[in-house]
């Protein structure tokens, strides 16, 4: 019984070796072409929120972003919000 719990301990090992690098796989960020070589054109800012609170203070801001795929130089305009 014990031999046949280590052989499966083995098993798990080397399925998880063989499956870790596909999982952690850089993912597309194109959905169409599935290219993940995206060049950044432009970043605007849209605006500013701040947000008071008791404990923090939260200031979020907002910018559109214009992008382009490098494999099919389409471009498409994307909005992005940061927190600080």
């Amino acid at each position: 019984m014990p031999d046949l719990l280590a052989w499966l301990l083995v098993l798990a090992g080397g399925l998880a070796a063989l499956l870790l690098p596909w999982l952690m796989r850089p993912k597309a960020r194109y959905p169409r072409c599935k290219s993940a070589q995206v060049q950044v054109l432009s970043k605007e800012p849209i605006g500013v929120t701040f947000h008071d609170h008791e404990r923090f203070a939260l200031v979020q801001r907002r910018f559109r972003m214009t992008k382009r795929c490098a494999r099919c130089q389409e471009t498409w305009a994307v909005e992005l919000i940061e927190a600080r």
